[in-house]
C-alpha cells in the first residue's frame, strides 16, 4: 500500500485530487444528478464547476478547514438567500441539500479533516478585468450601494471581522504581517511600521464614525465581478463581514489603480470618480470618507500579505509572498515615503 504524504505537504495536484474525492461525496447530498465536476480553483477555498445531466450548472465550494465557523458560513449563505429573493443585485443563489440544509459537513478518507461544503447556482458572464471603463464603474457604484443597503435586518454576530483590528491590528483576521516568512529584516521593518501607522488612522476613524460600518462584501476585486446580459453580478461572498463601508470601495479601487498602471489609456481618477458618483446616490460619501480612502487601500495591501503568509500549506500561494511583500514596500515608499 502506498502511503500518502500529509495533506499540508502534498503537491498542489495531490491536494486537488484528494479534495475532488470529498467534492464527489458532497454532491451526493444535493438534488443534482451530476454529469461532470471540474476544478475551478484551489486557493482560499476549493471550488468546482458542476454540470447536471439536464445541463444546469452549479458551483460547489469546499470551505477551507478552520477559516470560518459553521455559524459564520451560515450568515453568509442566509444573506445570499435574501439577496437572491430581493433581486436588486445578481448574486449566486445557494442550493439547499436534500435534507434542506444550506451547508453540509462532509468527510473523505483522503482529507485529514471534515470540510463544510455549499452549492450555488452558476452565473454566466465575463470577468470585469477583460474590459473596464467609466460606464462599468458607474454601474458598479450603484451595485455596491445596493449591496450595503440590503444588509438592513441581516444579523451579523459571527462575522465581526473587518474593524481596524481585523484589518491591520496585531491579531488580524488573515494573520499577522509582523513576522512574514522568507523576507528580509529591512522589508519587514517597513511593513510593520506601515501597519502601525495605518492601524492608528483606521482606529481613529472607527471611533469617530461608528455609523459608517455594516455588513460588507469585503472582497470586490475584478475576479469577483461578472458582466452578464442584464448587468453586473457579484460572486464569492466568502469574506463578507461587519466592517467599514468604504473598505468595499477601497478593494475595488485597488484593482482599478493596478489596472491603470498596466494600461496607459486608463485614467485612475476618472474611473474612481465614476464609481463614487453613483455610490453616493445610494450610500453616504463625504470628505471624511475621501480622506480615509488611501489608508483603506493600503490596509488591503497589507492584509493580503497576512493572507499569503497564512496559506503556506498551498504550494502556489507560498511562492507569491516574497514578491508581493516587495511590491507592497515599493508602493509604501512611493505613496507614503516610508
Amino acid at each position: 500500500m502506498t502511503l500518502l504524504k500529509p495533506f499540508a505537504s502534498a503537491s498542489y495536484l495531490s491536494q486537488v485530487r484528494r479534495l475532488r474525492d470529498l467534492a464527489d461525496r458532497a454532491l451526493t447530498r444535493y438534488p443534482v444528478r451530476v454529469r461532470s465536476c471540474t476544478l475551478i480553483s484551489h486557493w482560499e477555498n476549493t471550488t468546482f464547476r458542476v454540470t447536471s445531466t439536464t445541463g444546469k450548472t452549479f458551483l460547489l465550494r469546499v470551505h477551507r478547514h478552520g477559516y470560518h465557523t459553521q455559524q459564520a458560513i451560515l450568515e453568509e449563505l442566509r444573506w445570499l438567500e435574501k439577496l437572491s429573493m430581493r433581486g436588486t443585485v445578481r448574486v449566486p443563489a445557494p442550493v439547499r441539500s436534500k435534507a434542506g440544509h444550506l451547508l453540509e459537513l462532509v468527510a473523505s478518507p483522503l482529507v485529514p479533516h471534515d470540510c463544510y461544503c455549499s452549492l450555488f447556482h452558476w452565473i454566466d458572464g465575463r470577468f470585469f478585468e477583460k474590459a473596464v471603463g467609466a460606464a462599468h464603474l458607474n454601474q458598479l457604484g450603484r451595485v455596491i450601494g445596493e449591496l450595503q443597503k440590503s444588509t438592513e435586518g441581516v444579523p451579523v454576530v459571527h462575522r465581526r471581522y473587518w474593524d481596524a483590528e481585523g484589518l491591520v491590528g496585531r491579531r488580524p483576521k488573515f494573520g499577522s504581517i509582523d513576522a512574514l516568512e522568507g523576507i528580509s529584516h529591512k522589508t519587514q521593518d517597513v511593513l510593520s511600521r506601515a501597519r502601525e501607522v495605518v492601524f492608528r488612522r483606521l482606529r481613529r476613524f472607527e471611533i469617530s464614525f461608528p455609523e459608517k460600518r455594516g455588513l460588507i462584501h469585503a472582497d470586490l476585486h475584478f475576479g469577483n465581478l461578472l458582466m452578464t446580459h442584464d448587468g453586473i453580478a457579484v460572486i464569492d461572498f466568502d469574506d463578507c463581514g461587519f466592517g467599514f463601508h468604504v473598505y468595499d470601495l477601497a478593494v475595488n479601487l485597488g484593482a482599478v489603480e493596478f489596472m491603470a498602471r498596466q494600461r496607459k489609456e486608463i485614467t485612475y481618477a476618472r474611473l474612481k470618480d465614476a464609481l463614487i458618483q453613483t455610490y453616493a446616490n445610494e450610500m453616504s460619501w463625504d470628505r471624511q470618507d475621501e480622506a480615509i480612502l488611501p489608508y483603506f487601500m493600503t490596509a488591503r495591501k497589507l492584509l493580503m500579505l497576512g493572507w499569503l503568509n497564512s496559506r503556506s500549506a498551498n504550494p502556489l500561494l507560498k511562492m507569491r509572498l516574497k514578491s508581493a511583500a516587495n511590491h507592497t514596500v515599493t508602493y509604501l515608499k512611493r505613496e507614503f515615503a516610508f
